[in-house]
């Protein structure tokens, strides 16, 4: 009989709030690969599987950045206004559990409660987790919240760059 082991994967756990001047019914879908094609510049990728060419349970995509490599993602919940569970993995470097929950403190806003759980792979992705994830957790997030509210202030893409 084989011992259990605790493993050699760094793990650290990021949270943030955005505030959106939206509904949660007009964010929920946005949360999607295909329809983040309309408020992120340069966003791509590849559906693997869906019933419906949108974010379900059990939708699977890829992508391809050249800092990662190939990563996918699978949307293990998806409740409509309320939340969002993807796991992402980027085989050799880390996987993330991306949890993204809804909710309206206001009439007409969404609080979009966003937590990453960052498991590393390797050892460069134990780096990542030890060293360069607050960097990068916080520049998604702060990019993210541009994009969103620019989208729902003129219906429009932030432009690359903006």
């Amino acid at each position: 009989m084989s011992r259990p082991t605790h493993g050699s994967g760094s793990r650290a756990t990021k949270k943030a709030v955005l505030h959106l001047h939206a509904p949660p019914a007009d964010v929920f879908p946005l949360l999607c690969p295909e329809r983040e094609r309309d408020w992120i510049a340069g966003w791509d990728y590849t559906m693997v599987c869906s019933q419906s060419g949108y974010a379900e349970p059990g939708c699977v995509f890829t992508t391809l950045f050249p800092d990662e490599g190939l990563t996918i993602w699978m949307f293990t919940e998806h409740v409509p206004c309320r939340r969002v569970a993807i796991s992402r993995i980027t085989p050799g470097f880390v996987t993330i559990l991306w949890e993204m929950d809804l909710s309206e403190p206001t009439p007409g806003d969404t609080d979009l409660a966003i937590t990453w759980t960052v498991t590393g792979l390797s050892e460069a992705g134990n780096r990542f987790v030890e060293t360069g994830l607050d960097e990068r957790f916080a520049g998604l997030t702060g990019m993210l919240k541009r994009c969103l509210d620019h989208y729902f202030s003129t219906g429009t893409m932030l432009p690359a760059g903006a």
